[in-house]
């Protein structure tokens, strides 16, 4: 009951930090589609994707090893030796960084270079100084940095755009400033640069996290063979204007991995906290019930929210987007689960297990992506990568219910999913704003419905710790 209630507690403050920093971003929408036209946008947006694929694999996304190696670590100087370790690992990742991009811009020439460098440095950074909050545990202090950091970027955004009437250069400097700061605020904190000590590094410790984190950068290569894959795709097979559609489908998918990442990172806290107890699994079967439930309920009346917003959210000429919208959905919730799913082979340090799922569901979206994209054009290629989210969710089911005795409630599953299909029914059947308002509140209901076993035991834990 504790943990459970430790659980929620955490949720909430990543909530306020996480998913309120990127509803700021999302309601910028209006703003990039109003002013940049699409052709603008997807090319943004493509070399967005490769930022994300290569940043965090030149730096050997070692904070993923940091923060789980910390947890065997009791005493704060210890932990701190970790970070160090993790910290010069940073810094020769930064070094292949600046050497790698800039090497490439004599045969790229991109437009704005020099901010999408400094921005995708940064980027990479962060990663290492949001974890280090984690590592502490200062969950306030990654929510209050996270929100600066996403308030400055935005009234930078607004200021370069509407004022100076910049294009999408300003996407790249505005998030640069605002992590920045947050990086500023962390670091005057817990001040990770004053504890850096030479005398703390070590070779051992260094290969015991780089071990723990390859098979993720592996993992990271194949997860963009998701995603990133299928702008590639959108963008040479088709053109950077279905790219830029596709984006703002991709946009309001994010709130669903945002409402997953929330769930993710108290999750992960929470399991690497109780990596030794013996009674795990049974903390396993809840996860997966909540997940699977908030994820697919929710996930729903969220798309159906969404059919009813685009046309006032989003500017005319990226309205064609919304036929996409629920395949990107859909794909993204099916991801969504799989990711957290994958906590499980990481508190039990078998990384290898989540790269094996992610290679063989990477296979069926290359395959699927070149043949429907060919004949279906961007909902193929949308189909296509939601297929390959769904077999990396079977797998990785099958392997936590073979690997750590998991029980799925079939039944459940099958109603989630013919529920879910009912609401794409509605979704793209419906034109009445009634009917898709009801949807939402049965789908709501039905959550809070299904939560009543997990509510009840939260009230009486509650009375009985006021009780004592």
């Amino acid at each position: 009951m504790t943990k459970l209630r430790r659980f929620i507690q955490t949720a909430i403050v990543y909530f306020l930090g996480n998913v309120l920093s990127k509803l700021v971003s999302f309601f910028l929408l209006p703003l990039y589609t109003n002013y940049l036209p699409p052709n603008a946008y997807g090319t943004y947006d493509f070399i967005i994707t490769f930022l994300n694929l290569f940043a965090p694999i030149l730096f050997f996304q070692v904070w993923d090893g940091m923060f789980r190696r910390s947890f065997d670590f009791k005493q704060k100087e210890d932990k701190y030796k970790i970070i160090n370790n993790a910290f010069l690992v940073c810094l020769i990742g930064g070094f292949f960084y600046f050497a790698i991009f800039s090497f490439s811009q004599i045969f790229f020439s991109l437009d704005g270079f020099i901010y999408i460098l400094i921005y995708g440095f940064l980027f990479s950074l962060s990663y290492y100084y949001n974890y280090a909050c984690r590592v502490f545990l200062s969950n306030k202090l990654l929510v209050i940095s996270g929100l600066v950091s996403t308030i400055i970027t935005a009234v930078i955004n607004i200021i370069l755009i509407v004022k100076f009437g910049w294009g999408i250069e300003s996407l790249y400097l505005a998030p640069a400033i605002g992590i920045l700061l947050q990086i500023i605020i962390i670091e005057c904190k817990l001040k990770l640069i004053a504890h850096f000590k030479f005398k703390d590094i070590s070779r051992h410790e260094i290969i015991k996290m780089i071990k723990f984190s390859l098979p993720l950068c592996i993992t990271a290569i194949c997860n963009w063979m998701f995603g990133g894959f299928t702008r590639v795709i959108i963008s040479t097979t088709l053109s950077l204007y279905d790219n830029g559609l596709y984006a703002v489908a991709n946009k309001f998918a994010t709130i669903i991995t945002l409402l997953a990442t929330v769930f993710q990172y108290a999750w992960n806290e929470l399991a690497y906290l109780m990596a030794n107890d013996k009674n795990r699994t049974e903390s396993y079967n809840i996860c997966i019930d909540i997940l699977l439930k908030l994820v697919l309920l929710i996930g729903s009346a969220i798309c159906i929210f969404f059919k009813i917003i685009f046309p006032y959210f989003i500017d005319a000429q990226y309205w064609s987007a919304i036929i996409i919208l629920p395949a990107t959905i859909i794909g993204v919730m099916f991801n969504a689960i799989a990711s957290v799913i994958s906590t499980f082979f990481m508190v039990e340090n078998k990384t290898t297990s989540v790269m094996f799922s992610t290679f063989l569901a990477v296979i069926f979206n290359v395959v699927l992506g070149f043949v429907l994209s060919k004949y279906f054009g961007l909902m193929g290629a949308t189909i296509a990568l939601a297929v390959a989210y769904l077999v990396l969710l079977i797998v990785r089911l099958i392997q936590s219910k073979n690997k750590y005795r998991i029980s799925i409630s079939f039944r459940v599953v099958i109603i989630l999913v013919i529920i879910m299909a009912l609401a794409v029914a509605e979704f793209y059947l419906s034109n009445n704003v009634i009917y898709d308002i009801l949807a939402i509140l049965l789908l709501c209901g039905g959550f809070v419905l299904s939560m009543r076993k997990y509510i009840i035991q939260i009230s009486q834990g509650v009375k009985d710790r006021k009780s004592v």
